[in-house]
């Protein structure tokens, strides 16, 4: 199949055709684990639009943290993409997430376990909207239910801790759309934090530079993100965009004539 993504971020599924970042991808690597190491579990990167935030985040961190052993103590169990756009209409961040939160979209996807116990999709985002200090309750008995079913079948060790994966993509929207008040932001943002708090709930965020100084309306997003917590993306470089073009085609069995221009195999 074709290998390139046009103006498409590469995703978990496509980590084996995404090339050209091994840098970044390793530089995230070790300012997530050392940043998780001090209690907080976050990262968020910042680039320029089409500089490959979000592929880089899905592509590239993601599938390294799902590799077993990894990282020390950890056993990935789960994952969940999010994007402040995903609320619907009659929704608000807390329900949207909630509900990005249940969907098993696939194979360790979402965290349908969640609304299996009597507890409702909406019961879930009450929880998370009223305890957003300390949110993580419901999830973290639910990775504990999920590592133990897992030491018995697949190899998690008994000392490896189960943890969630949570992407937040585009986290620009949160301060550009027109739907989400101050407070909407302060709210979601303080929610984010008692979850990376808890260091059961990893937290990736990919956003969009040029709007980095509208973070100041969430203090406790710029405090999640000093220090370690901050990855700066520059654009790819030309050997880098060398090989954006011709390692997928390789793994792919493209032929030579079939690779695109250099601004096709850009990816968002």
């Amino acid at each position: 199949h074709d290998p390139f993504r046009g103006l498409e971020s590469y995703e978990f599924e496509h980590k084996d055709i995404f090339f050209g970042q091994d840098d970044a991808v390793r530089r995230a690597m070790l300012q997530l684990t050392a940043h998780a190491a001090t209690g907080s579990p976050f990262l968020i990167v910042l680039g320029a639009s089409g500089s490959g935030k979000s592929s880089l985040v899905k592509a590239g961190v993601v599938p390294k943290l799902f590799v077993p052993r990894r990282v020390t103590g950890s056993a990935f169990l789960r994952r969940v993409e999010f994007r402040p756009s995903d609320a619907q209409s009659g929704e608000d961040l807390f329900d949207a997430l909630a509900r990005a939160l249940v969907t098993a979209k696939e194979e360790s996807v979402g965290l349908p376990e969640l609304v299996s116990e009597g507890r409702s999709v909406r019961a879930l985002s009450e929880h998370l909207r009223k305890n957003r200090s300390m949110p993580e309750y419901p999830i973290a008995m639910v990775l504990d239910q999920l590592a133990a079913s897992a030491r018995q079948t697949s190899g998690v060790l008994e000392f490896e801790t189960g943890r969630l994966v949570l992407v937040i993509d585009q986290l620009e929207e949160l301060f550009t759309s027109e739907r989400f008040t101050r407070e909407d932001r302060i709210q979601f943002i303080q929610l984010i934090a008692g979850l990376v708090r808890s260091e059961r709930i990893w937290v990736i965020a990919a956003m969009r530079k040029d709007f980095w100084h509208r973070s100041d309306e969430a203090p406790e997003l710029v405090e999640l993100s000093e220090g370690l917590g901050c990855l700066d993306l520059l654009p790819p470089s030309p050997a880098q965009l060398g090989q954006m073009i011709r390692r997928p085609a390789e793994a792919a069995g493209s032929s030579a004539a079939r690779y695109p221009s250099p601004r096709s195999a850009l990816h968002l």
